[in-house]
């Protein structure tokens, strides 16, 4: 018993800490998001811009393993990936900001996709030796199928859409199992109602040719790039123009023989031809290979990108600024032989801006094999580029990925435009120049001109170098005609805006009325100064004199100076005539009033004696006298009382 007793104590200890382990493990997979990626720098490259990573990954796996095959986008920024899982192909709809709209399975065919500015999606593959090409509206409803066989082995590869919506589909042709270096390259050209135009084939004498890539340049000629099996494989291109007729081709050793296969073709803005893919000399590690040559096949320069480890260059694509992308992928260096997706950036030179791996974040912290690549880029309409593929979870559980990267190319700023905020015209030469915002503008400067502005020179004067800040302010202006125009500056060029006129009239102060509220003659000595209101004035001041006045001079008395508001009162005069006048004033002038006359009359009132006696004509004198008389009177009879 003391036996079952220890054996059971060991399995309830092994039972405690599976639960432990178990509950960790949920919980860590609960708090861990599939869709988050990571990236470091494989390679120690001097590098002339930071990768700033991805916008958003997403990944999408069906009923069983599923890869992501391509990547388009719809006129509305829309993106839809084909993926491939066993026995199905699945359309998957997703917005430019990677939510997920609807997911729908088609038939189990085709791995290579375009969609035409109709909003038709054309998808490519192989069934039965024979290459298919099935049109699909945008819900994924299939409106017709084309087949093309050559009558031998068939292989769809590729697929690109030139101007005006034709359908080009490259691959090999004609491989006969049996034939030693057998397989040609292969053209084929549909209309967007399946029309063949074109079918060409193309190869070299006894010798093994496929090609992986398709291009269509601006003039509507045809490049395939591949692979040329003489001694080893070598990269292959080949130049047809836009009726199938063959130009020129071009081949490529990499110095040596081994296994080079070129796997990509586009085309920069001047339709020069890059090619990618991977070379491989005999026991060593693969590289990614990038050539440049122009549109006559003339070779320019050649890069590669070697970690010291495998590494391959798969996809290739080139933005509107001429960036050149490049998906792949690259051996890690972990013990279990693990991949990471790869993404580099080069410009047109060769020289490259930066690298960077993906791989999924579940990978740092669980053991096993795990494959990640790129096997396709995509540059959409706005410039930002998608790479998909699948993140391969052991021997045989795949995830196909799609990723977002922002990609603002660098150039001057966006167009942007100037106004101001004063009248037609402007009254007091005050205002402020507004310019809305300039993309990727870093500073702006402020010119000013007495014609109308069509160019940047030195006849023009600077209010602001690189310093200017809307709204801008303008001031102390004269009469006359402005003219302003407004430049956006950063590191890689600048634009102007518009030029605007500014037409300036400064007006002094308008005529006006003085008048008074006054009896004619006035009886009190008070009364009110009354004006009209000056148009454009700002003040008054108020002026009086003995006389008429004419003219502003230093003779008249101010009574007040540019503080007076009508109306102003008047008080405490005596008799007499007063004048007075009103002067107006802004900073632009003065103008004077009409002149007023203010006659004064005060009226007598009877406040003593005398006002009351009868008006007689030197009665005054009369009373004195008489006062006088009386007085001596009392005196004489005083001195006739004191003599005995």
């Amino acid at each position: 018993m003391a036996y079952f007793s220890y054996k059971n104590k060991i399995y309830k200890g092994i039972n405690f800490f599976a639960i432990i382990i178990g509950l960790f493990i949920v919980i860590f997979t609960i708090n861990t998001p599939e869709t988050t990626s990571s990236h470091l720098d494989m390679n120690t490259l001097e590098t002339s811009e930071i990768f700033e990573g991805f916008d958003w990954t997403n990944e999408f796996r069906g009923q069983t393993s599923t890869l992501g095959e391509s990547v388009a986008e719809d006129t509305d920024g829309n993106l839809y990936l084909l993926a491939r899982a066993i026995g199905e192909r699945i359309l998957v709809k997703y917005n430019s900001n990677g939510n997920l709209i609807w997911n729908k399975t088609l038939i189990s065919l085709g791995s290579y996709m375009v969609i035409d500015r109709a909003n038709n999606i054309y998808i490519t593959g192989t069934n039965n030796s024979d290459i298919y090409l099935i049109k699909y509206d945008l819900d994924g409803n299939m409106e017709w199928m084309r087949s093309w066989d050559s009558g031998l082995s068939d292989t769809a590869r590729d697929i690109t859409l030139d101007l005006l919506g034709n359908i080009y589909i490259t691959g090999q042709a004609n491989y006969n199992t049996s034939v030693t270096r057998s397989g040609d390259l292969v053209v084929l050209k549909y209309n967007s109602s399946g029309y063949l135009h074109l079918n060409k084939t193309l190869g070299k004498n006894n010798l093994k040719d496929g090609a992986e890539s398709v291009v269509i340049d601006s003039s509507g000629n045809i490049y395939l790039a591949g692979w040329l099996s003489d001694s080893g494989l070598k990269w292959e291109l080949v130049k047809l123009n836009t009726t199938g007729d063959y130009q020129w081709d071009y081949t490529f050793l990499w110095g040596a023989s081994g296994s080079h296969v070129c796997w990509g073709v586009a085309l920069d803005s001047a339709d020069n031809v890059y090619l990618t893919g991977y070379t491989s000399l005999t026991g060593m590690p693969s590289s990614v290979g990038l050539i440049k040559l122009n549109s006559s096949g003339g070779y320019m320069w050649n890069k590669t990108w070697d970690s010291g480890l495998n590494a391959l260059g798969i996809s290739i694509a080139i933005d509107s600024q001429d960036n050149i992308f490049i998906a792949g992928t690259t051996e890690t260096g972990d013990p279990d032989n693990d991949y990471d997706a790869l993404f580099l950036k080069y410009d047109t030179d060769g020289n490259q801006i930066w690298n960077t791996t993906w791989e999924r974040v579940f990978e740092y912290f669980m053991t096993g094999y795990w494959y990640d690549s790129f096997y396709k880029i995509f540059v959409s309409s706005d410039n930002d580029v998608y790479l998909i593929g699948a993140s391969e979870i052991g021997a045989s559980d795949k995830k196909a990925t799609i990723v977002k990267f922002e990609n603002t190319p660098p150039g001057p700023p966006s167009a942007f435009s100037l106004s101001t905020n004063t009248d037609t015209p402007d009254i007091d030469g005050l205002f402020d120049l507004i310019w809305s915002t300039s993309e990727g503008a870093d500073n702006y400067s402020v010119y000013a001109f007495d014609n109308y502005i069509t160019s940047i020179n030195n006849s023009l004067t600077i209010l602001s170098h690189q310093t200017g800040n809307s709204p801008y302010l303008i001031s102390e202006l004269k009469n006359g005609t402005y003219y302003y125009i407004v430049v956006a500056f950063n590191k890689f060029g600048n634009i102007t805006s518009n030029c605007i006129s500014v037409e300036v009239k400064l007006f002094p102060p308008d005529s006006f009325t003085l008048s008074t509220d006054a009896n004619s003659p006035d009886e009190d000595g008070a009364f009110n100064l009354i004006w009209t209101d000056s148009l454009y004035a700002d003040n008054y001041s108020v002026y009086t004199y003995s006389k008429f006045i004419s003219e502003i001079n230093s003779s008249l008395i101010l009574l007040a100076s540019q503080t007076a508001i009508s109306p102003y009162f008047i008080s405490e005069l005596t008799n007499g005539s007063y004048y007075y006048i009103i002067m107006a004033h802004n900073k632009f002038g003065e103008t004077i009033s009409d002149s007023v006359e203010v006659v004064v009359k005060l009226q007598t009132s009877p406040s003593n004696i005398s006002d009351k006696l009868p008006s007689i004509s030197g009665y005054k004198y009369w009373i004195v006298l008489g006062s006088l008389c009386i007085v001596i009177v009392l005196i004489l009879n005083k001195k006739s009382k004191l003599i005995p």
